[in-house]
């Protein structure tokens, strides 16, 4: 035998300072690993829970936008927008009646439930 090969022979009989099992690659000491039960990452990030979809078109509503009507620029919600070019709409497109209506129904059953507007 070669001395690297009588090396190798010796470690693999009598484990390095007590070790039991083999140490290499995905494979670490023992005295190293996280004890059962204990989280190795303890600051990760969570999974945030979904806003409900009520909450996300609420929001939508209020958001601050700028608005030129006639030229003048001011600083208004989207509902305020949406609202403004569906009345201006309203003759020349039959569909703006029905998202009108849809939205009406939608701000009643806001109002149900104790969020009116």
């Amino acid at each position: 035998m070669t001395e690297n090969s009588q090396e190798e022979a010796d470690r693999k009989e009598a484990p390095a300072s007590g070790m039991d099992h083999e140490v290499g690659y995905c494979r670490p000491p023992k005295h190293t690993r996280w004890p059962k039960g204990v989280c190795g990452n303890p600051d990760r990030r969570r999974n945030r829970t979904p806003k409900p979809i009520s909450e996300m078109i609420e929001e939508f509503f209020d958001e601050k936008i700028d608005i030129t009507e006639n030229g003048v620029t001011r600083r208004g919600t989207n509902l305020e927008a949406i609202i403004t070019q569906l009345t201006q709409s309203m003759a020349d497109k039959k569909g703006a009646a029905e998202v009108l209506q849809l939205y009406l129904t939608y701000l009643v059953n806001r109002s149900s439930r104790g969020k009116a507007h």
